[in-house]
């Protein structure tokens, strides 16, 4: 992707345990797993331990349902050692969902 950006496309099956009573009979997919699929694409891209902080800023705009392919688009911000990601998660009818966020170095206890 230009900039700095990554992109992965997604697609959640029917049978997609996740869409599992929400909601029975129109079946979206949660919020949660489109915040994990960005989580998912920045882990990979980081490469090292890091521990989600924080969701911001976040704005759910268009329902995905199954079967959608689902393009997840992420930006990685340094911030010292810490990690923003400026994500945007595109359905088939446009951007479906955008968020931010921010990680910080997995520390062993």
């Amino acid at each position: 992707d230009n900039e700095g950006g990554l992109s992965r496309v997604f697609r959640f099956s029917a049978d997609f345990l996740g869409f599992d009573g929400h909601f029975p009979g129109y079946p979206i997919l949660p919020a949660v797993a489109q915040v994990l699929a960005a989580q998912l694409l920045a882990e990979t891209t980081l490469q090292a331990d890091m521990r989600l902080q924080a969701v911001e800023n976040a704005k759910f705009l268009l329902q995905i349902r199954p079967a959608e392919d689902v393009t997840v688009r992420c930006r990685l911000r340094p911030r010292g050692e810490n990690v923003q990601v400026d994500a945007k998660v595109h359905g088939e009818q446009g951007v479906a969902a955008s968020f931010t966020l921010q990680f910080s170095p997995e520390r062993p206890e």
